[in-house]
């Protein structure tokens, strides 16, 4: 076998042991929830057993020999030898994420992470401990019948070794298997209390280690420390043997930078990836420390909160991001305390846990701009401050310090004031496990996936064509190899679609977070929930939705409910609920955000709006509930008595409805006083595909999105009725509608102006009907919107444009556009009359 078919071969095997590896977590979560499943243990042994030979053969010697530590712990775990206890659990993982980051650093010719003796020595205890040896090369203990050298050694960490995540006392414990090992602390180094920098290391070791150990076994326990690490191994009967194993040169008052600006553009090709896992590890540590704080007793989420921690210290320490590093290890020694019990994770040491995850994520945004910097950046003055509150809150230093905790604290969800741009009760319900099948995933870049989207919105539009033209040359008949061509371009279709669907539960939990926040501010006690959160939707859509949600969201929060006092004296209990529901029904997409709060207040909406001259007084008294509630999206509508950092300035709910109806949806409202309201919003599943109603206007053709369409009608003669000052009407059942003529919005020609003999599409916005006059229908179609605003310019009353299968360019129509053009010509407030 060449070279080059060697090195094709280790390629695969380092993608299948990912695979393998993937599957073997997703058998440790599920093991967690039924440890007696022995196939679910026989399963997960399988993939390290794979992992194991494939490294075997292809010369992967640390991947092997870290496979083969995890796979004795699982063999004796399958005999029984083992119990499956809560920390042997942890181990697993721990094991898993560091096999994980061998693996990743065999793709990429990187040194291997610094933890993996150790997380291999406890692994092998584990099996010692049993009475049993893993087989293979030997980690711990001296070997029976070997002679004892007596070693002397001086260990002095590196003065960065803290700030960068490190632990020497690991390297003390793994120095400590290998033998007998007597050592000193060594204080020389220490300055006094004046001078000392609390985030730098200082002390050393010195003593003995009798061991049968070859020294190159010695020094592999020091090869992953800090630089200005000093490490001297010689015999005690020859001291003038000396080997220095690692030793940098660096002044002891240097203090480390925040980034590693050379090893971060070494790793630049990464840096994508990392800042993925990143934002994958601080929504789970966010969502668990969340959940935490109504279940505090939860060891499964204080663990999992851990595990993030942890692998962010590893990864950030890998690409140089010292500051990031340095802080998720402070905060993982806190975690720490915490599942050890030495620690109650609430009251501040839960908001520095809190403030921790959004520094993270603030330092996370600033990789990008570190990878184009040519000098080393300072270090963050709000990381070391946030630092030096939570080691004093690890030493039980309480007291109160001469800042205060809100001004080290990042707020992440302050509102923004244009688009694009509490406490949780001990009564909470546990959320729902959803169980999910990992499958293998390959990252795409979005504008190759945009581009292959429009590629297949054009394959759809050609296909119209030939089939058109196919018809046009051979009437009357249906080839059929031309119909299964048709299935399989519409397969296509729906499976390119589907790449860009994504679910919502990452969005809802953002929202989680924000009504939090918003709640403690207020001093409210409120309970949110969530349902339907793996629903899927166009990520585009997804991403744009953000904005909306958070402004609705705390909207619920600060004027929907109550403060605890007011809901008891209203006879409710004192922690209110949000609801964030999410479901599909009639091939549309909807998002429900519901409240028990107060309700929408009719009179105080219809007293600012007079104030503020959107309406008169007289039709005021008028306007059914539905025309009240849509005034609150008018801009700088607000019913608030004082402008706070919550809300007040009136830009909220107007970012809501001008951001729905840019993804061509809708939104409603329903409340009752006293006891809540609902929003819900109504949205199509893509904008890249439009399911529309083709409608005839003359010989034009226009598009009526479907997901406004409510029903057609032929009115019969003199059902439509022109009121004074209001318009035309027609009567549909029990409720008066008005009446829009198309082809004079448009000043357009049109077959039938006499509605009799024409057709009536009833469309519906916000609430509001709409009868829209044409002259035929004559299909339900899909067609691929193209902005007409991004290749020519804003038209209204249209949203977009399509081309036939005729070859033909059809209008897509907008719903609000003709709600908004109907308004301005005629009075519309006649869908509120009832016969």
């Amino acid at each position: 076998m060449n070279k080059k078919s060697l090195d094709h071969y280790r390629e695969l095997f380092l993608e299948e042991s990912q695979e393998h590896l993937a599957d073997a977590e997703a058998g440790l979560l599920d093991l967690e929830k039924t440890p007696e499943d022995a196939e679910l243990l026989n399963r997960i042994f399988r993939d390290v057993h794979s992992i194991k030979g494939g490294a075997d053969t292809f010369g992967f010697a640390a991947i092997a020999e870290f496979s083969h530590s995890l796979e004795a712990v699982l063999e004796r775990m399958r005999n029984g030898s083992i119990e499956n206890t809560g920390s042997l659990a942890e181990l697993m993982f721990e094991a898993i994420d560091c096999l994980q980051c061998l693996i990743g650093a065999a793709k990429t010719h990187e040194v291997a992470p610094a933890n993996v003796h150790e997380i291999r020595l406890r692994l092998n205890s584990r099996v010692e401990g049993n009475g049993l040896s893993a087989a293979g090369p030997a980690v711990s203990g001296n070997t029976p019948g070997s002679e004892l050298t007596e070693w002397f050694i001086h260990f002095t960490p590196g003065p960065t070794t803290f700030q960068i995540g490190l632990d020497p006392s690991l390297v003390l414990r793994e120095l400590d298997s290998l033998g007998e090992l007597s050592l000193q602390l060594d204080t020389t180094s220490l300055p006094g209390l004046e001078t000392l920098e609390p985030t730098q290391s200082y002390l050393g070791w010195q003593g003995t280690l009798k061991t049968s150990r070859s020294l190159s076994e010695i020094e592999e326990v020091f090869i992953f420390v800090a630089d200005g690490t000093k490490v001297e191994i010689l015999r005690e009967e020859d001291r003038q043997q000396r080997a220095a194993v690692h030793e940098t040169k660096v002044p002891q008052d240097e203090v480390a930078p925040c980034v590693d600006v050379e090893t971060l553009h070494q790793q630049r090709e990464l840096i994508p990836d990392f800042l993925t896992e990143f934002g994958e590890h601080i929504q789970v540590a966010e969502s668990n420390l969340l959940e935490l704080e109504s279940d505090p007793g939860n060891a499964d989420r204080l663990n999992a909160i851990y595990r993030s921690f942890h692998t962010i210290k590893g990864n950030s320490t890998f690409f140089g991001l010292t500051d990031i590093a340095r802080l998720a290890h402070t905060a993982e020694e806190m975690l720490d305390q915490a599942r050890d019990g030495q620690l109650q994770l609430a009251g501040r040491a839960f908001d520095l846990t809190l403030a921790s995850v959004d520094n993270l994520k603030r330092l996370a945004t600033l990789v990008p701009e570190f990878l184009e910097c040519t000098e080393v950046p300072p270090q963050d003055s709000l990381v070391d401050r946030l630092i030096d509150a939570l080691r004093a809150t690890l030493a039980g230093n309480e007291r109160e310090r001469s800042e205060a905790l809100a001004e080290i604290l990042f707020d992440p969800v302050l509102p923004s004031p244009e688009p694009n741009s509490p406490e949780i009760s001990q009564e909470s319900p546990k959320p729902k496990q959803a169980h999910r099948d990992l499958k293998e995933t390959v990252r795409v870049d979005r504008d190759r996936l945009d581009r292959l989207i429009d590629i297949v919105g054009e394959l759809v539009i050609k296909k119209a064509a030939v089939q058109e033209d196919i018809r046009n040359l051979i009437r009357g008949e249906d080839l059929e190899t031309l119909q299964q061509l048709s299935y399989t371009i519409n397969d296509l279709q729906e499976l390119s679609l589907s790449l860009r669907m994504v679910p919502v539960g990452p969005t809802f939990q953002k929202m989680n977070r924000i009504v939090r926040d918003v709640a403690r501010k207020l001093k409210k006690n409120i309970q949110f929930e969530m349902e339907g959160e793996d629903t899927e939707l166009d990520k585009t859509m997804v991403d744009q939705l953000g904005d909306p949600l958070m402004h609705m969201a705390r909207n619920s929060a600060d004027h929907g409910i109550e403060s605890p006092q007011q809901r008891i004296e209203a006879g409710k209990p004192p922690v209110g609920t949000i609801i964030m529901r999410a479901f599909l029904r009639n091939g549309n997409f909807f998002i429900e955000l519901q409240d028990d709060g107060a309700g929408l207040n009719r009179e105080v909406i219809l007293r600012k709006a007079v104030e503020r001259k959107l309406i008169s007084e007289n039709a005021a008294e008028s306007m059914a509930d539905q025309d009240v509630w849509g005034l609150i999206f008018n801009p700088g509508f607000s019913t608030a008595t004082e402008v706070t950092d919550v809300s007040g300035r009136g830009v909220g709910m107007d970012v809501v409805k001008r951001n729905i109806e840019a993804l061509n949806g809708s939104i409603r409202i329903e409340s009752v006083a006293g006891e809540g309201t609902t929003f819900q919003i109504r949205l199509p599943l893509t904008m890249a595909i439009v399911e529309g109603l083709s409608i005839q206007l003359n010989s034009a053709t226009y598009i009526l999105p479907m997901v406004s369409v409510i029903e057609s009608l032929q009115p019969r003669p003199g059902e439509v009725k022109t009121i004074q000052n209001r318009g035309e009407v027609i009567r549909v059942r029990d409720t008066v509608v008005p009446l829009l003529r198309l082809h004079r919005i448009f000043n357009q020609p049109a077959l039938h102006t006499d509605p009799s003999e024409g057709l009536v599409v009833i469309i519906e916005h916000l609430g509001k009907k709409l009868a829209v006059l044409v002259d035929d229908l004559t299909d339900q179609v899909q067609v691929v919107m193209k902005s007409l605003e991004t290749n020519y310019q804003k038209v209204d009353g249209i949203a977009g444009a399509t081309i036939l299968g005729s070859g033909d360019v059809a209008f897509i129509l907008d719903v609000a556009g003709l709600m908004r053009m109907h308004s301005q010509t005629e009075w519309s407030n006649c869908n509120s009359l009832t016969a």
